[in-house]
Formats: C-alpha cells, structure tokens, sequence
C-alpha cells in the first residue's frame, strides 16, 4: 500500500502547473508496471479540499489480479462510507 501520486492534481484555476512537475509524479505507479505486478489505484477524499481526491495504490503479487481488486473494492467501500 503506497501513495499513487506525490501531490494533488493541479487546479485548473490557477497557474499553469509545471510538466515536468506533473511527469515526475507518475513516479510511484512506474515501479509496478515495469514490474508487472497488479496494481489499483483507491481514490481517497481530502478533508479541506473540496472536490480534490487523493489516491492510494494497492500492489500485489504476480498474477494476483483477483487478489487486488477483491482488497481494492473492500477498501473503496470502507473508505466511501
């Protein structure tokens, strides 16, 4: 169980953000698929945010698909609650 992403999405009503900035985030889910093991990303409300979600992604073991998206869905419908 890892952060999907660094920071929060941009905001559209400010500032262009910087690209290298948004490429660099991507850096947590590359490790898994370079890795080929199963991934999913949990969106996570922010208190204080608003509409913004912040997100937590699940890795499991090789061909473990199954796994994955049974403890995903399980922590989605925790966390929605």
């Amino acid at each position: 169980l890892i952060p999907t992403v660094l920071s929060l999405p941009p905001r559209i009503d400010r500032e262009q953000p910087d690209n290298t900035a948004m490429f660099s985030n991507d850096i947590m889910t590359v490790p898994a698929s370079l890795a080929g093991l199963p991934s999913v990303s949990i969106p996570v409300p922010i208190d204080g945010e608003g509409t913004f979600m912040g997100a937590f992604q699940l890795i499991g073991s090789r061909l473990r698909e199954d796994i994955v998206l049974k403890a995903g869905g399980i922590l989605e419908a925790a966390n929605s609650s």
